[in-house]
């Protein structure tokens, strides 16, 4: 271990104190419109989501995006207004690129998740969509329509087209956070359907025509499984051809947006160079030379795209594929083939004797990476590899799209990367969900409670290569919160780090940000921060995940964890192979938190075991034992422990105490007898003042729930069975 994290780790250990619960903060599962034009002020709601009390603030990803909250009249005998929490007036800068931005709500329970948000120089309306095929709503030009699906119904709009005049239907859903499958049906003036796109899991449907006839079309809009609410929100634009591609117009250009392609798995795709044109390569075999870098199109039918390139002997290429990792709904296989050239006879009069040659098959490779969880899946289907010629030869490369699904158009993309290796490693950081099982994730924000904690989850993507340990950070924690260092071992790819609030931690909010080192220090990485967007269900069996702008982290300071559990080692424990290292777990209980605890080990390593267990109601320590096998591999490890227990907490007191003590200042007016303000108007909101009471009661009534409580992080050496402790 580095002396940078040993020293750290030591500071942490000493001053963290407890580990406590990590309990739901607030969700956000969709706003009222999804988008904007630059330079306008538009009214935006919070329409779904959980724990949406008192909602007050919006945050978008980019400074020149702003909202106020809208408020009513003052108070009864208050100058206080009457806040509309919930309700927002956004205005969108001048200055603001085109673009994907992010929101999220702020609110008695924490910063929410982040959805998406288009500002486009184009203009936006929400649109109230007809069910009625014979009064469909009309739909302007260029213009980004907002609308909703509803349950069981179709949308239907009124389209003018122009005979033989080409027009593009652009619905966004899926990459505005939307749970809509989009579907799209063109009908001409006689009725007829003239023109059908049906979208996919992370696929929006693209819609382009040629009109055969003049005049109003109606399209017809719906989700694929006929769900609807206000969690299937689209924006349909209508464009005449030819029109530049929507990704590279209005999703953004600006670095400061969210990127086009916002897939976990895209994040080892960057190129320097762009998205460009893709170009057919000719029927014949295409000559490269390493470095090379090119976009093409896959052949047709699972037909075989063919390039040459020549190599020395053990000389080493990083060969990479990138298709599946740009968004396309593509199945690639590689297969690299030594080129042997047949001796001929130089007095043949055969025209192709001069190029005759066997190819024999030196490695084929299918997926490139498979990392990730339940939650976050980076696994792609891009073929790739590390290749080194056994001898100075030319080599062939046999490129296929193997998917045989149902896809958006005729033909896919990819590119073809060519280079010498840069062995190194990328990470992804997300903010894992407290359950026992990571399936179970869906969208979630951050509060953590006086004396609370969080999991951020790190998984490590290593390249051409790369092999060693990844030692990770959080930077940028706001005041009275800690998190201890954790370790990547080699034979791992994820661990966690616990994000630590002190007892006495003021209300905080700040960006944080996760770095790795590798243990020799030769290489460094900013994670690239993922989101939750939609839990399993409603037809599909798997959680969404994003690319998003940031990791937040939101300190609550009305709150205090009822229960606390603290995992206790000296600076960096060892323990050699073969043997048993004893760890002591506290558990620190307060008002709410007397229950069973079951704790379970995370982030164990291979040949490392652990058993859970559970600490009685009236016991507050207890020991975990960490088994280590003989042929345990040597190094760092970092172990956390997962306890679930039933905890019982008010989720908002200070609700009812402020309408409580607001009552209280109207009964003092009204039993002064040296009051001026009028009966009638004291009568009234006292009233008033009741009903706020009875309705806050409910926010400050004990509840029971399952809490996930994780403790703090420890990170513990494996030695050799013949080394010294």
């Amino acid at each position: 271990m580095s002396q940078r994290l040993l020293g750290v780790a030591c500071l942490v250990l000493i001053g963290a104190g407890m580990s406590p619960a990590q309990f739901l903060p607030i969700e956000l599962r969709a706003v009222s419109r999804s988008g904007a034009q630059v330079g306008s002020t538009v009214e935006m709601r919070v329409v779904a989501g959980d724990r949406l009390d008192e909602v007050n603030q919006l945050l978008f990803s980019h400074p020149g995006i702003s909202a106020e909250v809208k408020t009513g009249e003052k108070l009864p005998l208050s100058e206080s207004p009457e806040v509309e929490y919930g309700s927002f007036r956004v205005q969108v800068a001048e200055e603001v690129p085109p673009g994907r931005y992010e929101v999220r709500a702020v609110g008695r329970h924490g910063v929410s998740n982040a959805r998406a948000f288009l500002v486009s120089e184009r203009p936006t309306a929400e649109v109230a969509a007809s069910h009625d095929p014979r009064q469909p709503t009309p739909l302007a030009r260029d213009t980004w329509a907002t609308a909703s699906t509803s349950p069981e119904a179709l949308d239907y709009y009124a389209v003018e087209l122009t005979r033989g005049k080409s027009v593009r239907v652009d619905l966004l859903a899926q990459r505005l956070d939307s749970k809509m499958l989009g579907y799209l049906k063109l009908y001409d003036p006689q009725h007829r359907l003239v023109a059908v796109s049906r979208g996919a899991d992370g696929f929006d449907p693209i819609l382009e025509y040629l009109p055969e006839t003049s005049g109003i079309h109606v399209l017809a809009v719906h989700d694929v499984l006929y769900h609807g609410g206000p969690e299937h929100l689209y924006q349909l634009l209508v464009r005449d051809l030819p029109a530049e591609e929507l990704v590279l117009a209005d999703l953004g250009k600006d670095a400061r947006t969210l990127p086009r392609v916002w897939t976990p798995e895209s994040i080892t795709a960057e190129s320097e160079g762009g998205i460009d044109e893709p170009a057919d390569p000719a029927a014949q075999v295409q000559t490269l030379s390493v470095p090379h870098e090119g976009t093409y199109w896959f052949a047709p039918k699972h037909g075989e795209n063919l390039f040459e390139f020549p190599a020395e002997a053990n000389q080493v290429v990083a060969i990479d594929v990138i298709s599946h990792r740009l968004g396309e709904p593509t199945d690639g296989r590689l297969t690299v083939q030594k080129v042997e050239r047949l001796a001929v006879d130089p007095s043949s009069s055969d025209p192709d004797s001069s190029s005759a040659a066997t190819y024999h098959d030196l490695a084929t490779v299918d997926d490139l990476q498979a990392v990730g969880d339940a939650a976050v899946r980076l696994r792609t289907s891009d073929p790739g590899l590390t290749f080194t010629a056994p001898a100075s030869a030319t080599y062939r490369l046999v490129l296929q799209d193997l998917d045989v699904g149902e896809t958006l158009r005729q033909r896919q993309w990819y590119r073809l990367r060519l280079t010498e290796p840069n062995p190194g490693f990328d990470l992804v950081a997300y903010r894992s969900y407290p359950h026992r099982d990571a399936s179970q994730s869906k969208p979630f924000g951050t509060k953590l409670f006086r004396g609370g904690a969080e999991t951020i989850q790190v998984f490590v993507l290593r390249r051409d290569g790369w092999a060693g340990a990844v030692e990770v950070v959080a930077e940028g924690l706001p005041d009275g919160v800690q998190c201890a260092p954790i370790v990547i071992a080699k034979n791992q790819n994820q661990a966690c780090l616990t994000l630590v609030a002190a007892e006495d931690a003021g209300a905080a909010r700040a960006d944080i940000r996760v770095v790795g080192t590798s243990v020799d220090d030769s290489h460094t990485s900013l994670a690239v921060p993922v989101c939750i967007v939609h839990a399993r269900g409603a037809g599909r069996d798997f959680v969404r995940s994003r690319i998003t702008s940031s990791l937040p982290v939101f300190v609550s300071a009305d709150d205090l964890s009822p229960i606390s559990l603290h995992l206790s080692a000296e600076a960096t424990p060892k323990v050699k192979q073969g043997e048993t290292l004893k760890l002591p777990v506290t558990v620190t209980r307060r008002e709410g938190g007397q229950a069973v605890c079951l704790l379970r080990p995370r982030d164990l390593p291979p040949g490392v075991s652990a058993a859970e267990f559970s600490v009685a109601a009236d016991k507050t320590d207890a020991t975990v034992e960490l088994k280590v096998a003989a042929g345990a591999a040597v190094g760092h490890y970092s172990i956390w422990m997962q306890g679930e227990t039933k905890v019982k907490i008010q989720p908002n007191p200070q609700r009812l105490a402020r309408a409580q003590a607001y009552r209280q200042e109207l009964q003092e007016l009204q039993d002064d007898p040296n009051s001026t303000q009028p009966k009638e108007a004291l009568q009234a909101a006292v009233a008033r003042a009741d009903q706020e009471i009875e309705a806050a009661k409910n926010a400050a009534k004990e509840q029971e729930i399952t809490a996930f409580v994780p403790t703090n992080v420890v990170t513990f050496e494996v030695t050799g069975a013949a080394e010294g402790s």
